[in-house]
């Protein structure tokens, strides 16, 4: 289990040291400020405005630096200076996986109206299971009163390289623990928790997905302070662990 977590964590930073290595710096010769397209990872320099400066409304997507659009994670911000705006469209170099319904809240019925192309493989009162696509083997949910609680996909172990890209091209690095690498979405209204899962004595990757809980307080997650009850109860409190980490 430590070792799939650190072949993770290894893939991460590798990939983090050549997030910009082949970025692309070509000019634009369209009109001043106008809005540009970028993939994740990639960065290009202003026509127009390099000696202003610029604030993001979300640096975690995009930012400029010294008058180079830099596209960090997919998503849209908008830039802003004294002289004008524009803003950042980033789209994924990556789709290794499609992302679950992380509409929390929402009932079991809408959850199985959006995942009506997906191959159903079990359904309970408080759980459903999809037969998943591409890299993903598995996608679950899980639910509480009729409410999306937590979401998950399940990929094989040998995918380290591509979880990592796919993950940090999307969402925000937040910890690691003996028990999970962290992500949290742009937005920080969710916690992506990526652990090792075994599932019929085979070694798999579980990227699961919950609603940030702000009001989180440090609970020192430990494997022995964790609730024994069920694998529901162990997920939820590392979410919550989680969230209490994020500021």
């Amino acid at each position: 289990m430590k070792k799939l977590r650190t072949l993770l964590l290894l893939s991460m930073v590798a990939l983090t040291v050549a997030f910009f290595s082949s970025c692309s710096s070509d000019d634009d010769d369209s009109s001043k400020f106008k809005d540009v397209t970028l993939t994740a990872g990639s960065s290009q320099m202003l026509n127009s405005g390099e000696d202003l400066t610029w604030k993001s409304e979300n640096s975690f997507i995009a930012e400029v630096v010294n008058g180079e659009i830099k596209a960090y994670r997919v998503g849209e911000t908008k830039v802003a200076s004294n002289k004008g705006s524009f803003k950042i469209k980033v789209t994924p170099k990556y789709n290794y996986f499609e992302e679950p319904n992380i509409n929390f809240g929402t009932s079991i019925k809408d959850v199985k109206k959006s995942m009506k192309n997906y191959n159903l493989l079990l359904e309970d009162a408080n759980s459903l299971a999809y037969e998943g696509t591409n890299y993903a083997k598995i996608i679950m949910y899980i639910f509480k009163n009729n409410a999306l609680e937590i979401s998950s996909i399940l990929t094989k172990s040998s995918y380290s390289t591509q979880v990592a890209n796919w993950l940090n091209e999307r969402y925000v690095y937040a910890a690691t623990t003996d028990d999970y690498i962290g992500f949290v979405s742009v937005d920080k209204t969710t916690v992506i928790l990526v652990t090792p899962t075994q599932f019929n004595n085979t070694w798999y990757y579980s990227i699961v997905y919950g609603k940030l809980k702000k009001d989180s307080k440090s609970t020192n997650s430990t494997l022995k302070k964790m609730p024994q009850k069920s694998n529901v109860d162990k997920i939820e409190y590392l979410i919550q662990d989680l969230s209490s980490k994020i500021k």
